[in-house]
């Protein structure tokens, strides 16, 4: 499909067709550059002449008025991960004011990619829709890094994964005062797989909003949904995760886990999991745990000379521990400096 025909595709959007671009540095808000790419710029960003039709498929098409918004204004880039591809290929997201932008990932059949996303600046408004399409028999890892400083944050990750495809999608939340990070992922190939994680530190007055949701539209399909975050001072945090099974997913898996510590009294978090079950031949579950740190935990640790602060502390990064696992070691500095900061 011609991009010229993007308008007739979403005949409810008022959008022009999106622009693409290419290259190391590009312009991705008016009165700063921010770096788009990788450190090899050979292999940035490769852009066909057409686009591929699956990313204008109306499984992608959202009924709301900030995705439509974010349509009629946002910068379009496409991004082709290939065996040639850098693992990872990293992204960065810079600057001020208000940006919005869409990533159209495509990975190749067979290849095992990695794509690191890191926003940071002083966004008034950050709006991100990244889509994905993984052929069959792919593997891509996908790893966001949200600090700005302030400012609202709006992520929107939609996916197609194929026949024995896997798609691993981790978001790293500690900037912004609101945000809201959704996910729809949908399984439409035999034997495909999704895992899909939040992990979250919010202090001061920050608010999270976060809504996971992955679709078993093929049998032998398997889903894990992990939502982990730590909580201080007025900060609020809501997880809406939801797993839906379609009548045509028998053999299907899929678990959801939505986990908050409370470091203040002050401090609010909500979990709502949801299951939509349309075939019985299934395996599903879902947890959740929300509560202050345990007060034996933190006697055992003062008893044997351990300060207050730096029990607390060493109690709050174990328990984001079984998620930081994957991660490189810059991303954990990263994410145990925030503990650190939001200690009193």
């Amino acid at each position: 499909m011609n991009l010229a025909n993007y308008r007739k595709a979403h005949a409810s959007i008022t959008a022009p067709a999106p622009s693409f671009k290419t290259g190391l540095n590009i312009n991705l808000q008016p009165e700063s550059v921010g770096e788009f790419g990788t450190d090899k710029a050979d292999v940035l960003l490769k852009f066909p002449t057409v686009m591929p039709e699956d990313f204008l498929s109306e499984v992608f098409f959202r009924n709301n008025s900030l995705f439509t918004t974010h349509q009629a204004i946002a910068d379009h880039y496409f991004v082709h991960v290939t065996k040639s591809t850098p693992c990872p290929l990293i992204i960065d997201i810079d600057g001020s004011g208000n940006l919005y932008y869409s990533l159209h990932i495509l990975v190749d059949e067979e290849v095992c990619g990695q794509v690191l996303v890191r926003k940071k600046g002083t966004h008034t408004v950050l709006s991100e829709e990244i889509r994905i399409i993984s052929r069959r028999n792919s593997k891509l890892y996908l790893l966001g890094i949200q600090d700005t400083e302030k400012g609202d944050v709006y992520a929107l990750r939609q996916a197609l994964v194929e026949d024995d495809a896997e798609l691993d999608i981790c978001d790293v939340e500690i900037g912004g005062t609101y945000v809201k990070n959704e996910d729809a992922v949908r399984l439409v190939g035999k034997d495909s797989a999704a895992n899909v994680q939040k992990v979250y530190a919010a202090h001061e007055r920050q608010r999270y909003d976060f809504s996971p949701c992955v679709i078993h539209a093929h049998a032998n399909t398997k889903s894990h949904i992990v939502t982990k975050g730590i909580l201080c001072d007025e900060s609020k945090a809501n997880s809406q995760g939801s797993v839906k099974i379609l009548p045509n997913a028998p053999h299907s898996e899929g678990y959801e886990r939505q986990d908050a510590l409370l470091l203040s009294d002050s401090a609010k978090a909500f979990a709502v999991p949801l299951l939509e079950i349309a075939n019985h031949n299934v395996s599903c579950g879902h947890g959740s745990a929300i509560g202050k740190i345990d007060e034996e935990q933190l006697f055992y640790l003062m008893s044997r000379g351990i300060r207050h602060r730096e029990a607390v502390r060493l109690i709050a990064t174990g328990f984001l521990s079984s998620l930081l696992s994957s991660f490189d070691e810059t991303t954990k500095d990263t994410l145990h400096a925030r503990v650190e900061k939001m200690l009193p």
